[in-house]
């Protein structure tokens, strides 16, 4: 198992942002999950939506491309019962 932890926006994802809402946006800010859980590494994931109440209701996608993310393996061990 793996845990991809979300550090915030970098900037890339600071760019697209402020593109898709037209408010500011700072490196480091919050999108998306804290955290996400996944059996492999997949850098195409994404870490949640982004949600501003607008005329569309826009909801975001956020791709970890935009984020600044920590990865960290856990290994799985297998118990026996007796």
């Amino acid at each position: 198992m793996i845990k991809i932890t979300n550090k915030g926006l970098n900037e890339l994802g600071v760019k697209e942002m402020t593109k898709l809402f037209r408010c500011k946006f700072i490196v480091g800010q919050m999108a998306g999950s804290a955290s996400k859980m996944q059996q492999k590494f997949n850098p195409n994931t994404t870490m949640g939506n982004y949600f501003r109440k607008t005329r569309n209701n826009n909801i975001i996608p956020i791709p970890l491309s935009w984020l600044h993310y920590e990865v960290v393996e856990y290994k799985v061990v297998k118990r026996s019962v007796v």
